[in-house]
């Protein structure tokens, strides 16, 4: 596929994904992930209140320290904790979520008669096989998270110390879409960690700027909250330090949405313009 076709497939299998936001089905690995956040957002922002505190204010003081602990320090360090958190999210229910939607948009693509909950067992059967395959992406995302929470200790310019955050977003998302169609490798076609990763070469020179593409038009719905997080100043001038919590939540729905809208891109993508010439080969 040439890069022109890849930039039409893009544009194609994004439109028609927007058209299945309707289909309840196609929601539910998301909603589990953004449930999941949820509850680690609310967890985190009442770890001082008694019933929760026992377990969750150790956790906070080990990650940020006491003053997190107090009010309004909370509010401000809660993207922080929520980002400190989401390693074990990254690792094993990212990648099972995200199988479990690749198959269910194969069954959607492909014309099968809709089977939700064959879709979820054959996801979750390929667990352990999407966790491993996944790992290298995960942990390219930690250490990437890792470096821009610890990027205060370095010494940089001003210029840089602006720029850094967004050359870091950059690279996450490069490498995003570099593992982008790992789990229709195990999902669709059943391979192992190893076949997935040696087959994505190939995959990328049919369809990497599709995936690019699909990747670069749903980034930006997350900017504005982003920059809402960054200037959190103005929400304490208000007098509204709680907002925090409503911001961060509102980054996992955005989150969830485009990521909803993202796997079945790639999914088509995948069906469309990579596989189809594995066959041919």
């Amino acid at each position: 596929m040439t890069a022109l076709e890849q930039v039409a497939f893009a544009g194609h299998a994004l439109a028609r994904s927007l058209r299945e936001l309707r289909r309840p089905a196609l929601w539910a690995p998301w909603l589990t992930m953004l449930g999941f956040e949820l509850v680690m957002l609310l967890l985190l922002a009442a770890s001082a209140h008694p019933a929760v505190s026992w377990f969750m204010a150790p956790l906070v003081r080990s990650l940020a320290g006491d003053d997190a602990l107090r009010f309004p320090q909370l509010m401000r360090s809660l993207p922080a904790l929520a980002d400190a958190l989401e390693p074990g999210a990254l690792v094993v229910l990212g990648p099972l979520l995200a199988g479990v939607s690749t198959a269910l948009f194969a069954q959607r693509w492909l014309g099968e008669p809709p089977a939700p909950a064959q879709a979820w067992r054959d996801g979750l059967r390929r667990g352990a096989v999407l966790v491993m395959a996944c790992l290298p992406l995960a942990l390219a995302r930690i250490g990437l998270q890792a470096g821009l929470a610890n990027l205060g200790a370095v010494r940089l310019s001003g210029i840089s110390r602006m720029a850094a955050p967004y050359g870091f977003a950059l690279v996450r998302g490069l490498v995003v879409v570099t593992f982008a169609y790992v789990p229709a490798r195990v999902v669709v076609d059943q391979h192992g960690p190893f076949g997935a990763w040696a087959s994505l070469p190939k995959a990328w020179g049919r369809g990497f700027l599709a995936s690019l593409i699909v990747l670069a038009c749903l980034a930006p719905f997350g900017w504005p909250v982003e920059w809402g997080i960054a200037n959190s100043g103005l929400i304490e001038d208000r007098g509204l330090p709680e907002g925090m919590i409503a911001l961060v939540a509102l980054r996992f729905g955005i989150a969830a949405v485009t990521g909803l809208i993202g796997s079945g891109a790639v999914t088509l993508a995948y069906l469309g313009a990579v596989a189809p010439e594995d066959e041919a080969a």
